[in-house]
Order: structure tokens, then C-alpha cells, then sequence
């Protein structure tokens, strides 16, 4: 297999001193459970530029979220929805409902256009979910964010995704998509009888007492799987909080700790920074991020718009060791 440099989407750059203020406000809370004075947000806030809205923090039992820019609680998340696409699949591999080496052919067959790629029923659940579809440099994506989708002249994202031909064996090369993690959201309505949003909601935002959140769909109703997901940053780190103890938030299991192991070896929404092996992270593509240690169990979240992926890696990996 050939695995691609995970990509970056061209945002633009971050001014230096917003990355300064969110590494700050890191560094305000070594232990989450600590109170951060309003009056140091407030300096914070007026400080930056705008484009950090809010840090989210978590230590898997407590979590905080500190306003940088005021804005509203729940902003696009973009990419960083994948992570949590992947933990809904997870939870029906944990329960028996799905395989990972299952092919999606036989479980999405009739949603399938009459002529196709017939390579696409060797297309397996984990090769939607590491992005080695089969899919060439030029295929038509279900990329809602950088593209009009009425422009593509077809309501059916998934006759859309599948109607490409795909220029490699499925297993053989990395190409990141949009279109593999809406394949996925399709997957997980079928075997849990219920749309991802649902799923997600039933199964994980209210038990982890998520404050708001809410989902972008298809012109037919089914999550989006790869983006279009609206979150805090504050719920963000309490989801990266469950990766980074292996499954477990505030005592309950959420994930199995083989699935989550499996995640962060495999790459399934998450991708290390750093050399040392225990730090991850996924981003979105205008600077959110959901940063987890899984040495010391503490998780970060940024929501911002414009900020650098490459800066805020940096600005984790040299405060959080």
C-alpha cells in the first residue's frame, strides 16, 4: 500500500499571535479542573484577531472551554467530522453489526446506479475508512465545502461517489476523499437502522451530555460523514478525551479499547504528530483541530476559521509533553 502525506486544503495563514493566545490559553489550565479567571479570557479575546473562536480542553473527567473570539458555541467542524464517523462504525464493529473487511457492495447494493465500476464490490468498510478506495487524483468528490453541489446536476451523492471508475485496486493507494466518509454515513443508516446524526446523538452526544450540535445531509436526508458536522470545541476535546482513554469517558465505555487501537495504527481519522507515538490529531480544513495524548490522557479542541494546521501542530506539540 502507498500512503499519501495527509493533505491540507490551502488555509490560509494564521497570524502568530493567535496561535499565541490559543497555546495561552493551554497553558492556563494544566489541570482542566482548575478555574480560569475571566478577566484572562477577556485579555485573550481582545487580543486576537479573530480568527481562534474558542479552546477546548479535557482530561477525560472534567472539560472547560475558553473563548478567544466571541462568537456563537457551534461552528462547522469540517474534516474533524471523519473521527466521528469512524467512532459510529466502530461501535457497530464492537457490537457485532458490521465488519471491518466487510465489502460495502452487498450492504448498499440497491442504492447502487444499474452500471458500475465492478472493482466497487471489493471496496471494504476499511478501505472508506483509510481513504485506499481505489479513487485516481481526478475523480468527482462529494466535497460540499469546496465545490457547488448543484453544479453536479444529480441529487444522489451516492450514485455520485460510485459512478466513479476507480484507477487502482481498492488497498493499493491513498487518495483522501469526502466521497469514502459519505459512503460511510450510508453504511452506518443501513446497519443501525437510523442515520448517522441519529446514531451519533443516541449513542454518543447525549451520553457525553454534548451541549448543541447539530448536522449538515444530502438532498436525501443522510449525513454527510465527512464534514457538515456542528460542534463546541469544548465537546469536541471531551470526544478526543474518549480516544485518549481508550474508549472510556467519566467511566463508561464508549469504544472498545481494540477498536480505538486499531483507529490510531490504522488512521482512521486520526494521524500522529510528533515522532514520540502517543500524540494525534484531526483537523479540519480551516484550522479546527481535535488534539488528543494518549500518554497522558488529556485532549484539546480548536474551533477557528483560517487558522494553520501546521502552526497550531506546532504550538501543541511544544506545550503539551
Amino acid at each position: 500500500m502507498t500512503r499519501a502525506p495527509h493533505p491540507g486544503k490551502g488555509a490560509p495563514a494564521t497570524p502568530r499571535r493567535t496561535i499565541f493566545f490559543a497555546a495561552l490559553c493551554f497553558l492556563l489550565v494544566p489541570a482542566v479542573s482548575r478555574a480560569v479567571e475571566p478577566n484572562l479570557a477577556a485579555a485573550v479575546a481582545e487580543a486576537a484577531d479573530g480568527r481562534v473562536y474558542s479552546v477546548g480542553l479535557c482530561d477525560g473527567e472534567q472539560s472547560v472551554s475558553i473563548d478567544i473570539t466571541p462568537a456563537s458555541r457551534c461552528h462547522n467542524s469540517y474534516s474533524t467530522a471523519k473521527l466521528f464517523t469512524a467512532a459510529a462504525v466502530g461501535l457497530l464493529v464492537d457490537r457485532a453489526e458490521l465488519s471491518i473487511d466487510e465489502p460495502i457492495y452487498p450492504i448498499l447494493a440497491p442504492y447502487f446506479p444499474e452500471t458500475f465500476d465492478p472493482r466497487w464490490k471489493e471496496v471494504t468498510v476499511e478501505h472508506l475508512l483509510t481513504h485506499f478506495v481505489g479513487f485516481g487524483e481526478d475523480f468527482r468528490d462529494i466535497d460540499i465545502d469546496s465545490e457547488d453541489p448543484r453544479s453536479w446536476g444529480t441529487d444522489d451523492y451516492l450514485g455520485r461517489a460510485v459512478s466513479n471508475n476507480l484507477v487502482y485496486p481498492p488497498g493499493e493507494k491513498e487518495v483522501h476523499s469526502d466521497a469514502a466518509f459519505y459512503l460511510l454515513s450510508r453504511v452506518v443508516a443501513v446497519r443501525a437502522g437510523k442515520g448517522l446524526d441519529d446514531f451519533l446523538r443516541d449513542e454518543f452526544f447525549v451520553p457525553m451530555r454534548f451541549a448543541e450540535y447539530a448536522f449538515s445531509r444530502c438532498p436525501h436526508g443522510y449525513a454527510l460523514g465527512a464534514t457538515g458536522i456542528y460542534l463546541s470545541a469544548e465537546d469536541m476535546a471531551k470526544f478526543g478525551a474518549m480516544y485518549a482513554a481508550g474508549g472510556v469517558y467519566r467511566g463508561r465505555r464508549c469504544l472498545s479499547e481494540e477498536y480505538v487501537r486499531r483507529s490510531i495504527q490504522r488512521h482512521y481519522a486520526l494521524y500522529p504528530i510528533g515522532e514520540d507515538g502517543f500524540r494525534f490529531q484531526k483537523g479540519g480544513m480551516n484550522g479546527q483541530v481535535i488534539y488528543i495524548n494518549t500518554r497522558t490522557g488529556l485532549a484539546a479542541a480548536i474551533q477557528s476559521f483560517g487558522g494553520d494546521l501546521g502552526d497550531i501542530e506546532k504550538i501543541l506539540l511544544e506545550h503539551d509533553r
